[in-house]
């Protein structure tokens, strides 16, 4: 059934990947008429944990409001949720947190009014994760707008008072890594993205991530909207963390010191 709802066209041409589908749905509201399809495929436990994922994503993405709370019980989840770790990048981070950051910043265009405070509600949720849970630049963009300033500064100094497990960057760590078996209605030239091996030599601290790199995003965000506030929690993000890349990441809110 997936195949059908986010692999195939409205001509019924198949499709590499799902994205196409979901973000056609900003100028081709025909695609919208999928959302029943999806419901059932979400709440089927019968099918695929991916099949289902995609599912959530493409609903979140289109606004549809009804699965917000699912989606908050995942973020509430984080590291324990069963996606976690589903899908991954080349240095090991989890990407699928990070996809439904970005679902929920599109679902901004799509949902109705009615809706618009559960939508907020998963991403302030996020916010009170995001010293645990990876979520990519996604949140950043997601949040970026005055009414989140109270909100950003709360999860930057969270990570701050994050131990000093949370900040270790080992030289050497086994991760754990989840391989997925690829549904067979992935087109062939897909699968390979949908299984991934564990890096070679695992980059991130306890959580699974950079922390420091996430909270200077975050800073960079928050900068736009109370530059005082920002500045300050990047001269105390730096007090911790000097490295040049973070040091990048800042650039925008102090000035680069080589």
């Amino acid at each position: 059934m997936i195949r059908d709802l986010l692999f195939t066209d409205l001509d019924g041409a198949r499709l590499a990947d799902p994205e196409t589908v979901i973000e056609a749905a900003a100028d081709e509201p025909r695609y919208l008429e999928r959302v029943p399809g999806l419901r059932s495929v979400l709440v089927d436990d019968a099918a695929g944990r991916y099949h289902r994922y995609l599912a959530l994503l493409a609903l979140t993405s289109w606004g549809h409001a009804p699965v917000y709370p699912v989606v908050a019980a995942t973020v509430e989840q984080g590291r324990n949720s069963p996606w976690h770790g589903m899908l991954t990048d080349n240095e090991g981070r989890d990407r699928t947190f990070p996809a439904l950051a970005g679902a929920v910043a599109d679902g901004a265009r799509f949902v109705a009014e009615a809706g618009e405070p559960d939508r907020r509600r998963v991403l302030r949720a996020m916010l009170g994760r995001a010293d645990e849970v990876y979520f990519g630049w996604q949140l950043g963009h997601a949040v970026d707008a005055p009414e989140w300033t109270r909100d950003l500064v709360e999860a930057i100094e969270r990570g701050l008072a994050r131990p000093a497990d949370a900040w270790a960057l080992p030289a050497a760590r086994k991760p754990v890594c989840t391989v997925v078996s690829p549904p067979s209605t992935i087109p062939v030239a897909l699968r390979r993205m949908k299984t991934f091996r564990a890096p070679a030599v695992p980059r991130f601290g306890d959580h699974g991530f950079d922390l420091a790199l996430q909270l200077a995003d975050l800073c960079a965000v928050l900068a736009k909207h109370d530059r005082a506030r920002a500045v300050d929690l990047a001269e105390r993000l730096l007090r911790r963390d000097s490295r040049t890349v973070v040091r990048t990441h800042l650039c925008s809110v102090v000035p680069f010191r080589a």
